[in-house]
């Protein structure tokens, strides 16, 4: 769960969250907007005031986030092999074009 929906169901705003972590309400602020990632013990500090509900993982960019839910790249059966194979990842132009070479 990330920490700003946590906070939110926890009827907490910025300030009193802020006030129980022991960090700025800016600071807490930017970590919600993933503008800054939090060190190993305010990470601690989190997933003790969370209950452990909010999980260092939570902070962190999957590539299958950043990549709007694309399939991740090891799941797609290859793509450093031969055969004109295009990873997952690809954007759609080199697909095309991966298959037009292929024809």
């Amino acid at each position: 769960m990330r920490l700003r929906e946590f906070r939110i169901r926890q009827g907490k705003t910025q300030a009193e969250a802020a006030r129980e972590l022991q960090i700025s309400q800016a600071a807490l602020a930017k970590i919600e907007l993933g503008r800054r990632q939090p060190r190993t013990r305010l990470l601690h500090r989190i997933l003790l005031w969370s209950g452990e509900q909010v999980q260092p993982n939570d902070f962190l960019e999957l590539p299958e986030r950043a990549l709007g839910g694309a399939e991740p790249l090891a799941a797609a059966g290859g793509g450093g092999s031969a055969g004109g194979a295009v990873p997952a990842a690809a954007p759609p132009v080199a697909v095309a074009l991966a298959e037009s070479e292929a024809a």
